[in-house]
């Protein structure tokens, strides 16, 4: 008896010392939270919300965060997370090299997909500085605007088939594909037509990813589970696999194929970056990874942006008609069958209706930082290894930003004099370094679209934009009629 009596106290104070340690306040400055239990911390408050109240993540965690000035703190079992939409404590982080690094080696589903901490995405200091440098290089060279002009113009041939029979189509089957076309000839030098299986396989690998590793579960949150990671994670995030089989397959005959004197996309790059000729097994993870950083973006944000795009020019038939006559004016003045990136300064009327549709739909909290230090930004105290998530969605919602934020309205982009906070593809260095080349592959592929199309919703009535937690926030899937323009 004696025995059970000391287990229990042992376990009252460990449960009181966990108690104190995740709610004392460490510093005057340190973000404040809900009250987190011991053990589990701030688990049982989201998922009671979540269960009772029908409300997503991203909406119970920014109803915490503008709570408490627009920063909140939250243990999810062992793990100390920031969620920030204050913009001053945002910018702070954006500028200072202090929270360059990702913590792909603290939460594990992020290690699983970064292989430990390699590619660009998950990366940190050296290794990820060689990795950018080469990619935007990379870029600069074979990610020309003639390929993205080329593939629009396959989409749109795509598409035709299924307008002319008056077919129901689902646009993001033809964004995944559009996607992976360009994809695979930057990445391999392999044309690849833009509806076919494979690029269907890894548009719907990329998406179970992203919904996956969205969705912290107690494998993340628990150190103890650490022996079973692995085997959790192979299960869980198995779209993962698909993608890292096609990018193995194409290292290998890369390399079978490859004249360092004559590079032809971006594998090549890499494998001659790397020493072709004396390569390690680390070196080609490392390649590797970086290529299937690249697919995410490349094939799953787009999607899920132009699927968001196309949703709100069919719930908003007055501001598709704007468009098009916008671009209409801009073909006709040259006489252009297509809409090429030669138009693109006559056409900012759909270049502000795509960013105000990713700032109302797709910004979600996008990929995590950490901090390498304790470090006060703004009025507060960002403590060393602090897991930090920016919510950009809270922030686009800022009426202190914003003019009217819930209202959807593009001509916000349009007024210069106004400054509006640059969050659509990351903050500060690790921004996206891609960003420019996926505004003009969403340009091309919605000026050709509405230039040849109408498109309706397939019973006349709005299509369902309510929201889907995802790494980047997704629309439910719908589907579109497509009727032709006359000419």
């Amino acid at each position: 008896m004696e025995i059970l009596n000391v287990l229990i106290l042992l376990v009252f104070i460990f449960l009181l010392k966990d108690f104190i340690k995740k709610n004392k306040k460490v510093h005057p400055k340190s973000p404040s939270g809900p009250l987190a239990f011991p053990i589990i911390g701030n688990i049982p408050q989201l998922k009671f919300k979540e269960f009772l109240f029908n409300k997503q993540e991203h909406t119970i965690i920014g109803e915490y965060s503008q709570s408490n000035d627009g920063i909140c703190r939250a243990y999810l079992g062992d793990r100390y997370f920031l969620f920030i939409s204050n913009y001053d404590v945002v910018k702070c982080i954006q500028k200072d090299d202090n929270f360059m690094d990702r913590p792909s080696k603290f939460v594990p589903g992020w290690r699983y997909i970064s292989n430990n901490g390699m590619g660009i995405m998950s990366s940190s200091e050296e290794k990820w500085t060689r990795a950018k440098t080469l990619v935007i290089k990379s870029l600069r060279i074979h990610s020309k605007k003639e390929l993205i002009e080329e593939k629009a113009k396959e989409l749109i041939d795509s598409l035709d088939k299924c307008a002319n029979s008056n077919e129901i189509i689902y646009p993001k089957e033809y964004f995944q594909g559009y996607s992976c076309s360009i994809l695979f000839k930057y990445m391999f030098n392999q044309e690849i037509p833009v509806k076919n299986e494979q690029s269907k396989a890894i548009g719907n690998a990329i998406e179970h990813v992203f919904s996956n590793i969205s969705k912290l579960t107690a494998f993340d949150c628990f150190e103890f589970l650490s022996p079973f990671y692995d085997w959790f994670f192979e299960k869980r995030l198995k779209g993962c696999d698909i993608v890292r089989h096609i990018i193995n397959s194409q290292n290998d005959k890369h390399l079978e194929s490859i004249d360092p004197s004559k590079p032809r996309d971006l594998m090549d790059d890499l494998l001659i970056e790397y020493g072709v000729n004396e390569i390690t097994q680390e070196d080609r993870t490392q390649i590797n990874q970086i290529c299937f950083d690249i697919f995410g973006p490349s094939v799953g944000t787009i999607t899920i942006t132009l699927n968001w795009v196309i949703l709100q020019l069919c719930n908003h038939q007055d501001l598709q008609e704007i468009v098009y006559n916008e671009i209409k004016n801009a073909v006709v003045s040259d006489g252009s069958e297509y809409v090429n990136m030669s138009h693109k300064q006559s056409i900012p009327y759909l270049v502000a209706f795509i960013k105000e549709t990713m700032r109302l739909c797709s910004n979600g909290f996008g990929l995590p930082k950490t901090a390498k230090k304790d470090q006060i930004c703004g009025n507060y105290l960002i403590p060393k290894d602090a897991i930090i998530f920016v919510n950009y969605l809270a922030i686009s919602l800022n009426e202190e930003l914003f003019s009217n934020p819930h209202e959807f309205n593009p001509k916000r982009y349009l007024d210069e004099s106004i400054p509006i906070p640059n969050i659509h593809f990351g903050v500060g260095p690790r921004a996206c370094p891609g960003r420019f080349i996926a505004i003009d592959e969403m340009f091309l592929a919605v000026s050709n679209i509405l230039l040849k199309y109408k498109i309706k919703s397939v019973d006349g009535k709005k299509i369902d934009d309510s929201i889907q937690f995802s790494v980047s926030l997704k629309a439910k899937d719908y589907c579109i009629k497509l009727e032709k323009r006359k000419q």
